[in-house]
């Protein structure tokens, strides 16, 4: 990303039970739980691949106004012994927003998917995308409060 003027931020309420502090190359930057995982890489930031396995769908918010899904690519991990998954290319214009969330932030009260979206959406104007990740948390929060972990990372170009 050092090549980029793309930035990226993660906000999530500290959870000692399932911290997951250690040296970037030896474990993952967060917890997404048993059978959920999303695998993506962001060269330059500008092409984003995702294989997405049992994850809440990626959203990407356009410059337009428009909220894009990446649904599943494969089944959940770890379930069957014999699983493949085939990776989606999508490419990030200037101005669009990705953002990756746990389910908790569907769970929130039945927010849903859709209530993501549209807080992803009201969201993307924000300059940063710290202020584009604490806006969408503030929107779950208000909807009617957590009962599940809330983590959510936004990559911006």
């Amino acid at each position: 990303m050092a090549k980029d003027s793309g930035h990226a931020s993660a906000v999530s309420p500290p959870r000692p039970e399932r911290s997951t502090a250690a040296s970037p190359s030896s474990r993952p930057a967060c917890d997404l739980g048993p059978g959920a995982a999303v695998h993506g890489r962001l060269p330059f930031l500008a092409t984003l691949v995702v294989a997405n396995a049992g994850h809440p769908p990626p959203l990407i918010a356009r410059k337009n106004g428009a909220v894009e899904q990446i649904g599943s690519t494969g089944p959940v991990a770890g379930i069957l012994d014999d699983s493949r998954w085939t990776s989606v290319v999508k490419h990030l214009a200037p101005s669009d927003t990705l953002l990756l969330y746990t389910d908790g932030a569907i769970e929130a009260n039945d927010f849903g998917v859709e209530g993501v979206a549209a807080a992803l959406r009201q969201a993307a104007t924000h300059r940063t995308s710290r202020a584009v990740a604490n806006a969408v948390a503030s929107a779950v929060r208000a909807h009617g409060g957590i009962d599940d972990d809330l983590t959510l990372m936004v990559a911006r170009r």
